[in-house]
């Protein structure tokens, strides 16, 4: 999804901290994909759910990913909210849907819970050494770099 320079969190630029204190040679191809899942109770329409997915890519972008050539970001949406039965016998149903005047605060919320989970996997996955001994650490293990900016 990224470089590690081009890291960020809370708007800090911590990846070009953590380069600077243990450089490491980067892998190529850099490009890499990332699959969103954003699950809501919040009456939608699939519109909506349409809207707010392309909303994901705002946080994915404040972690500091450029999304690169060969990257392939996926992003599914779906609410709980409208329940349909699997054998209807009304002829119609009611749906529910949210207010489009304020669909903004939405939009917020999936940018920040974007963000927030990926920076979470990251600080909680364990640190990993892949294919000719690549070593990936987990950012938990920079976390006084983190807390000093």
């Amino acid at each position: 999804m990224g470089q590690k320079k081009d890291l960020m969190v809370d708007g800090r630029a911590i990846g070009r901290r953590i380069v600077e204190e243990q450089p490491t040679k980067e892998l190529t191809p850099r490009d890499g994909s990332i699959i969103i899942i954003l699950a809501t109770d919040i009456p939608m329409t699939a519109r909506q759910l349409k809207r707010i997915s392309k909303r994901a890519n705002v946080g994915l972008n404040r972690t500091g990913s450029y999304t690169d050539n060969g990257s392939g970001e996926i992003v599914i949406s779906f609410t709980t909210a409208n329940r349909v039965r699997h054998y209807e016998k009304e002829r119609t149903i009611k749906l529910e849907m949210f207010n489009e005047n304020e669909i903004d605060l939405i939009f917020r919320a999936v940018a920040e819970c974007t963000e927030e989970a990926i920076l979470n996997s990251m600080i909680t996955a364990r640190t990993t050494v892949g294919m000719d001994g690549h070593v990936r650490r987990s950012l938990a293990e920079y976390a006084d770099l983190v807390l000093q900016m």
